[in-house]
């Protein structure tokens, strides 16, 4: 029989050992910097907040009432206190489990001598705890130390796309402000060309379809400005709805012009871009939390060990002025091992190495994404400003002719109409340059957010206290 027990207990162990064959991740390679990488840019260090170079104080106003009203952040930091409480339940694992118990009871009993009334009063105490040989009480505890480190840097992603999204939209606010100027004062133009051509009909000078061409683009230009006002609309709401505030009256969204920002390249090589990203480190921590699930299935396979402490005392009176008390105590261990469980356990390790090994992956990605994302804005921001040079040249160029027929007019060497038409032709060009200004913005807008940000650490701490 004592062989036979010898027997099972080293089949357990050996079943027990049979650990993790995970092969070690492939390398990494990340360029030593980016193709558009020229110099330093204040704005790409994040330290005080992006929005903040920006210098716009009715944005500054926006932003910072958003992050204490936002719901997202509100919902963020429940999701951050529910992970601190699961550590404080992990930790409390570790230790040894007290519990107290009582009871009173009274008991009759009828015999032939007679009614016997007993009352009984007994308190126990009990003490227990599992012994962690193999770290799966530990591995737990760290996956739940990882979750809130997850949730921080959650925290931080919502911050981040909070204020970029509210710049979007403040910026955007700023090019519809500007079209409608733009638009209204194009229709001002019209509806004087019409006076011209009508008066041209009047005199036979000109025939009906040039009225009625004229009016057809007074009607479009109506319908435009109806247009530039709707999405004004929707942009408000949209900023309403970031900021968790039903009634914004007391911000002012009459912008129409935008920022002048240079240098906005990162100040870095990738590896210092990657340590800033939130969404980056969360894609990493998720990869330690299924390294950890490996070891806690890992750890299912060998034998649990606990032990149980227990105290009871005990008093009865069966007679009236007698007591009869009673103490016990015990000390036991047990432990509960699997002999046969048909693969369960080894598939479970398997699944738990299949899952880390597609984490691992995933972070690969993101890096991978996060560096064509700094790469693209960069890209995307010498275009645009390409861009915008040139169109700033088509403008100056319709200015010029602009003053040119004004000073013919007054020479009396073109008609008024003639006039008109030079002043409308200045407008489209600049309608044009404010929403490449507009797509500068975005692109920068969207440097900033997938460069990360360190700026993130201040707000978080203020939420804590």
């Amino acid at each position: 029989m004592k062989k036979i027990c010898m027997i099972i207990v080293f089949a357990v162990f050996i079943s027990g050992c049979i650990g993790s064959d995970m092969k070690p991740p492939e390398k990494i390679d990340i360029p030593s910097k980016f193709k558009g990488e020229k110099k330093t840019s204040e704005l790409i260090k994040n330290e005080i907040g992006f929005w903040k170079k920006f210098e716009n104080k009715e944005l500054n106003r926006l932003i910072e009432s958003a992050f204490k009203n936002s719901p997202d952040i509100k919902s963020a930091m429940a999701v951050l206190e529910s992970a601190t409480q699961l550590i404080i339940q992990s930790d409390a694992v570790l230790y040894p489990q007290v519990n107290i118990s009582g009871s009173a009871g009274r008991t009759d009993e009828n015999s032939d001598t007679g009614d016997v009334t007993t009352d009984i009063y007994s308190v126990s105490a009990e003490v227990s705890y599992e012994l962690d040989l193999f770290g799966r009480i530990r591995s737990q505890r760290d996956i739940a130390l990882l979750s809130k480190r997850a949730g921080i840097e959650e925290l931080k992603t919502v911050y981040i796309s909070l204020a970029a999204n509210i710049c979007e939209y403040y910026y955007t606010i700023a090019a519809l402000n500007r079209k409608e100027e733009l638009l209204e004062k194009n229709l001002d133009l019209f509806e004087k060309r019409k006076e011209a051509v009508e008066q041209r009909y009047k005199s036979g000078i000109s025939d009906y379809s040039s009225v009625l061409t004229i009016k057809k683009s007074i009607s479009d230009l109506k319908s435009s400005i109806k247009e530039v006002k709707r999405s004004k609309d929707l942009a408000v709401s949209g900023v309403t709805l970031l900021s968790g505030e039903f009634r914004l009256n007391d911000f002012d969204f009459d912008i129409k012009s935008f920022p002048e920002i240079e240098d906005m390249h990162p100040d870095g090589i990738p590896s210092e871009i990657i340590k800033r990203r939130p969404d980056v480190e969360s894609a990493f921590i998720e990869l330690e939390i299924k390294n950890k699930e490996v070891a806690t299935a890992v750890a299912e396979r060998f034998p649990s060990f606990n032990i149980a402490a227990d105290i009871t005392g005990s008093r009865r009176f069966p007679d009236p002025g007698s007591a009869v008390s009673t103490t016990s105590w015990s000390l036991a261990g047990n432990f509960l091992a699997p002999v046969l469980d048909w693969g369960r356990r080894k598939a479970a390790v398997k699944e738990a190495e299949a899952e880390w090994e597609s984490s691992f992956y995933k972070y690969r990605k993101k890096i991978l994404t996060a560096f064509r994302e700094v790469e693209d804005s960069i890209n995307n921001i010498s275009a645009a400003g390409s861009k915008i040079e040139d169109k700033q040249l088509s403008v100056r160029l319709a200015i010029e002719k602009m003053e040119l027929s004004e000073a013919r007019y007054s020479l009396g060497s073109i008609s008024y109409p003639e006039l008109l038409s030079a002043e409308i032709e200045t407008v489209l060009p600049k309608r044009e340059l404010a929403d490449l200004k507009k797509s500068y913005i975005s692109y920068v807008i969207e440097l900033a957010k997938a460069s990360g940000a360190g700026w993130t650490e201040r707000y978080i701490k203020d939420q804590e206290d």
